[in-house]
């Protein structure tokens, strides 16, 4: 579970920098541009390659780095830190090679702490499209490290703040492209509007049939998988579903109506979003993260039952959710659930003085405390709202 999340120097962000810290179910308020880009922060390490280059246009969201930093600046780093909490992830083998290559007696000490890690940081300093300076500690007993010195390289490991081997001028063998993916890949992403905007960008040369088997092929991978949607979505939504081969798309979605099976349309948009935002819930890995964007284009109810099932995977399962959203229907959950809200954080994200800024805000069986804050409230919600969620 991702419980730090610490950016400078970065989108909206400037060089005093913006840290949260993050519980179980986290609701994340404010504009959507802000704290969604706030939150794509970490997909940065999908394109650091083997040798500390970074390829920003590896993701949609990164074009270069004059467009990464803040307001231009490209003189100073962009600095992103993140602290795992029940990590729970392999690293890549590259990583353990080379300790062992190294400093045997280390996996021999710390090997059943390697195999479940329980706590992971990670530290990236990156100027242009280079990796300034990397550290990685592991459970609080190994740290690795590694810093440029113009064509130089200086990299050491660490156990209990003793340097057990330090070199210069010579490049780790490690796959830091694999390194980076394996840590991205405890955060799973689902953006309800931007699948909503791939099919419609899609619709004049595709099938809506074979969008939806695309995107659910990779989605979809067991069959218990399948058999909990099938629930979710017969509680919520009132709807029997089901996957059926369609040539030669190989899968789609069809819902029952009366006594006959329907294919799912683009107007269907409980049942073409709900459906893989419950594929990646459920996808995940025990003690991973999953990261939800604006559900509140979906119906009050399956927005309560999203709730719902955040408060079952977050408890049973391990798992930590984000919510980016001005949902009020989760704040008035929240509200309602003393046990929940114990795991859980509100957050508002706002733009002042030229820059970003984030607070948590208190929330209680009483409503939302938002007290200074609570001006910022009206930039996505009306009076009414205001009123019956917040105290004054």
């Amino acid at each position: 579970m991702l419980t730090n999340l610490y950016v400078s120097n970065y989108a909206f962000v400037d060089d005093k920098g913006l840290s949260l810290q993050l519980d179980r179910i986290n609701i994340i308020l404010g504009f959507p541009s802000i704290k969604e880009t706030l939150f794509m922060a970490p997909c940065i390490l999908d394109g650091i390659m083997s040798n500390l280059s970074v390829h920003y246009t590896s993701q949609r969201v990164f074009g270069s780095f004059d467009e990464l930093v803040y307001d231009g600046t490209v003189s100073k780093p962009t600095t992103i830190y993140l602290h795992f909490e029940k990590f729970r992830q392999p690293l890549h083998e590259s990583f353990y090679s080379m300790l062992l290559s190294v400093t045997p007696s280390l996996l021999d000490k710390y090997s059943e702490e390697l195999k479940s890690i329980e706590k992971l940081d990670l530290y990236l300093d990156i100027l242009g499209d280079k990796v300034n300076s990397l550290q990685l500690s592991i459970n609080e007993h190994i740290t690795f490290s590694i810093m440029r010195r113009e064509s130089a390289w200086l990299w050491k490991i660490e156990v209990d703040g003793k340097v057990l081997v330090e070199k210069d001028n010579v490049f780790p063998a490690i796959n830091f492209n694999a390194l980076m993916l394996g840590i991205r890949s405890s955060l799973q992403y689902f953006d309800i509007r931007s699948w909503l905007i791939d099919r419609y960008q899609s619709l004049s040369t595709d099938s809506q049939s074979s969008i939806v088997a695309r995107k659910l092929i990779s989605l979809f991978s067991e069959v218990d998988k399948i058999k909990k949607i099938g629930e979710f979505m017969k509680k919520a939504c009132g709807t029997d579903i089901r996957l059926r081969y369609i040539p030669p798309s190989s899968l789609g979605i069809e819902y029952r109506l009366s006594n006959s099976w329907k294919k799912t349309n683009f107007y269907d948009t409980d049942l073409i979003v709900a459906i893989p935002a419950l594929a990646t819930i459920f996808g995940n890995s025990k003690g991973g993260t999953i990261i939800l964007s604006e559900i509140s284009i979906l119906s009050p109810k399956v927005q309560e039952a999203l709730f719902e099932l955040a408060k079952d995977v977050v408890l049973t399962e391990d798992k930590q959710i984000i919510f980016l959203t001005n949902s009020p229907i989760l704040i008035q959950k929240l509200i309602k659930d003393k046990t929940m809200q114990k795991f859980s954080r509100v957050w508002i994200v706002y733009h002042e003085d030229g820059r970003a800024q984030a607070t948590s805000l208190k929330l209680d069986e009483n409503g939302l405390h938002a007290e200074k804050y609570k001006d910022k409230l009206y930039q996505f919600w009306t009076e009414d709202i205001i009123k019956e969620l917040v105290v004054d």
